[in-house]
């Protein structure tokens, strides 16, 4: 018998999607499992934007399946450009920014590992503390050397601890940041915080990756969560922006997204898009098509833009109403304050239960998260709301 497989270890649960297997081994009559972040309606069902059902109609039928080139659809990258950027930074720098059509945000964050460990030999590569816990894996795999910088502290931001930790660091780090709604905390800067981060980045000359997978999760107003970047890009900075299409059109499984490098001329633009191509080329060799169909078919039809981003500011609203009705109900249950959860913001609410009080929610409460205690608050409705509420009441109060 052969026995080439026999050494290979089974790899561990992922910390997310790991979760669903403990919710379903669970026998308890009533359980609910808010782990995935992915947008769920009142009823608890995955929602399909309208505009972006229209726009499945419009394009069935349309188009071949031959392979797309391997930067991607260049009508797709096109309105994909001008939705992050706008014309204020596109008319001064859009001829020096690279963009390439990615397997979502996850597959742009891949491009960056990748090229930076060939061509940018940054030291390490700062991850915040808590983190996405796919980003490890996504960069330490590519054989990046993986530092931390402090985000949250008592479930709020850690400015100092943050800002200390990016100016101890080897100069010319990459930094990686979330630019709203950060996961999985739920803890943004202020306006006012910001350029602290920033100037310390500044400082040591390290390099900016902004993961934006959350655009108009946080405020609800998709300039507004994206004026971060375009201020960084104005202000003449150099940096990678892998731009996600999970969240914000509500295309998960399309795998959609866009990465972009703002970099010091045309011809370095043209030099780091072939490689992220090249990037591409050996690891999925061209992205899905489908994606970027649906998200230029909305983006090219004013009526359906505007429809969307209606729908979007709707969707955004509805999260806000029920954190803020969580919140309610942990107060008013426990007679403590829980004004950090208001605070967060978008998807994601960081409860500060331990590893071991998240394993005492799953197994007595019937209440399963990953063991960072992240709650994705989209899985909160009416229906369940005060189950949830109480049963994370029950688990703090075994406190000593």
């Amino acid at each position: 018998m052969s026995t080439i497989f026999a050494e290979v270890p089974e790899a561990p649960a992922d910390a997310i999607f790991g979760v669903k297997v403990k919710f379903d081994a669970c026998k308890l009559p009533k359980k609910y499992l808010l782990s995935v972040g992915v947008y769920r309606t009142e009823e608890g069902k995955p929602y399909v934007f309208p505009a972006v059902a229209k726009a499945e109609e419009k394009i069935m039928h349309k188009y071949h399946k031959d392979y797309l080139p391997m930067e991607g659809d260049p009508n797709f990258i096109k309105v994909a450009r001008e939705l992050l950027w706008s014309d204020s930074v596109l008319s001064k720098f859009g001829s020096n920014i690279a963009s390439i059509q990615s397997c979502a945000g996850t597959g742009g964050l891949f491009m960056i590992s990748a090229f930076a460990k060939q061509y940018l030999k940054c030291p390490k590569v700062l991850l915040s503390n808590p983190m996405w816990p796919n980003y490890r894996s996504i960069f330490e795999g590519e054989g990046n050397e993986i530092g931390l910088y402090p985000w949250a502290k008592n479930c709020v931001l850690d400015l100092e601890g943050c800002v200390k930790s990016l100016l101890e660091a080897p100069e010319g780090c990459l930094v990686v940041l979330q630019a709203c709604a950060h996961n999985p905390t739920g803890i943004d800067p202020t306006a006012e915080q910001w350029p602290a981060i920033l100037r310390a980045i500044d400082e040591r000359h390290h390099i900016v990756v902004f993961d934006f997978a959350y655009m108009g999760y946080a405020s609800g107003d998709m300039d507004v969560d994206a004026s971060i970047i375009r201020e960084y890009a104005l202000s003449g900075h150099k940096f990678f922006v892998s731009f996600s299409f999970s969240k914000c059109l509500g295309l998960y499984g399309e795998r959609i997204g866009c990465l972009h490098a703002v970099t010091n001329s045309v011809e370095e633009a043209k030099c780091v898009g072939s490689q992220f191509a090249n990037v591409g080329r050996r690891s999925y060799s061209v992205c899905p098509q489908n994606g970027s169909y649906l998200a230029t078919a909305v983006l090219t039809d004013p009526e359906l833009t505007r429809e969307w981003k209606e729908e979007l500011k709707a969707v955004t609203g509805r999260i806000i109403s029920i954190r803020n009705k969580f919140v309610d109900l942990l107060e008013s249950k426990s007679g403590k304050s829980f004004e950090y959860i208001r605070n967060q913001r978008g998807m994601f609410a960081l409860t500060g239960l331990t590893a071991e009080e998240v394993k005492i929610l799953g197994e007595v409460e019937g209440v399963f998260i990953p063991n960072n205690g992240r709650i994705s608050v989209p899985a909160l409705n009416n229906s369940n709301v005060e189950f949830i509420a109480q049963a994370v009441v029950n688990v703090f109060a075994r406190r000593p």
